[in-house]
């Protein structure tokens, strides 16, 4: 066998003699009128999986307990990062778009429909609550039932609890029957976090 010293051995162009699969392949090439025979290896691997890696070890070793996590959104990255997940496959699983996906762990002001939650919930073999954030509790909970119980120890009707926080009667109402929900900014405004 040629060592190092010869770099034409190494830079050798030949034809495919036989494909075994996608990556293993066997060459063939004349050389000083003997047929040569070499193999090749093809790797691959996704794009920018040695990056993703990287960020999850960092992620995770910053941040080791769960629990202590503020936002939905760094639950479900700790919680795929620690079950060995891609965002696309786990998109995949609970059958949505891999974007919307993406979103659930970029955006850390937003309700989370619990329909999504539960299901990825569900695919790490953890409680549903594991993955909610103080807000999305709330929203959980009940906002309306909490909202209309603040007011009332606050001893105010729909018009002076609106007024107090810069909202209409209708948008109290509506809060109270949960047929909007309510923001986080709101949220966070109405228990002075």
């Amino acid at each position: 066998m040629k060592n190092a010293q010869n770099p034409q051995y190494f830079t050798t162009s030949g034809d495919i003699a036989l494909s075994l699969n996608d990556s293993y392949h066997i060459l063939q090439t004349v050389r000083n009128g003997k047929i040569i025979y070499l193999p090749l290896y093809i790797l691959t691997f996704p794009m920018g999986q040695y990056y993703k890696t990287v960020e999850a070890n960092v992620f995770m070793n910053n941040n080791p307990d769960p629990e202590k996590l503020k936002t939905t959104a760094e639950k479900l990255r700790w919680f795929r990062y620690k079950n060995r997940m891609l965002q696309i496959e786990v998109a995949q699983a609970i059958e949505i778009d891999r974007s919307t996906y993406i979103n659930n762990e970029k955006v850390e002001h937003r309700a989370y429909p619990h329909e999504n939650l539960k299901l990825i919930a569900k695919l790490y073999s953890i409680d549903f609550i594991d993955l909610l954030d103080e807000y999305n509790m709330f929203l959980y909970n009940g906002q309306g039932k909490q909202i209309q119980a603040i007011r009332k120890s606050m001893n105010l009707n729909r018009d002076k609890f609106a007024t107090l926080f810069g909202v209409k009667h209708k948008t109290i109402e509506n809060w109270e029957n949960e047929t909007v929900t309510v923001s986080k900014k709101t949220w966070i405004k109405l228990f002075n976090l």
